[in-house]
């Protein structure tokens, strides 16, 4: 299909961490080549990313940017799958207008926030959330063996996240990452975020030791 025809861009390529910092490159590369061929269509980023990410490539390329978060989970894609509520803003409010009614199109329930930067910060802090959760859950199970105290049954009792292996993927680890280097870029102490950071490692190593049937 030739570009002047297409409406919808949406961008879902990765954004991961390059020298332990943001690497926004993937998602720039995409967003200029779609200002070169196609600036008059919807520009959405469902990729995670930065916030002031979306603001600056729109100045820089001359494009309105709606960002969604990409938000789906394998482990149980009825409830959590595309149609979940999606987080949505954007650069300016034709760009916003246009992106609800395309989410909408598609009957996928959003919940609008006020400028884009709510949104691009949203998911990183969704995905670090969940990230502490899980390392308490870490932290108690080694606590709980020492103890010899049945950290299931407890985990049932107060409804602790699952703590199995260790903290996998790409998205939680690279997401806290993104979160911790923001509060230092802020001059926020980042104390929490880097301990949970080595609570799982810690707990990946224990793991490593026990004879322990998951």
């Amino acid at each position: 299909m030739p570009h002047h025809e297409i409406d919808v861009y949406i961008i879902t390529v990765y954004a991961g961490l390059k020298n332990g910092t943001a690497d926004m490159s993937s998602v720039e590369d995409v967003v200029h080549k779609i200002a070169t061929v196609n600036n008059d269509a919807l520009v959405i980023i469902e990729s995670t990313v930065i916030p002031g990410c979306c603001r600056m490539l729109s100045e820089k390329y001359k494009i309105g940017i709606a960002h969604c978060p990409h938000r789906y989970w394998a482990g149980d894609p009825v409830h959590y799958g595309v149609k979940q509520i999606r987080v949505l803003g954007a650069t300016d409010e034709k760009t916003l207008d246009q992106a609800i009614e395309f989410y909408q199109s598609l009957d996928i329930p959003i919940h609008v926030v006020s400028n884009v930067e709510v949104a691009e910060l949203a998911k990183i802090v969704e995905n670090a959330y969940r990230y502490l959760n899980i390392t308490f859950s870490e932290l108690i199970r080694m606590l709980c063996e020492r103890m010899n105290i049945n950290f299931w049954e407890l985990r049932q009792a107060v409804k602790l996240p699952e703590a199995r292996k260790g903290i996998g993927g790409s998205c939680l680890p690279k997401d806290t990452n993104y979160l911790l280097n923001l509060l230092r870029k802020m001059n926020i102490s980042s104390e929490l975020i880097k301990t949970s950071i080595d609570t799982d490692e810690a707990y990946k190593k224990w793991i490593l030791t026990r004879k322990i049937i998951e």
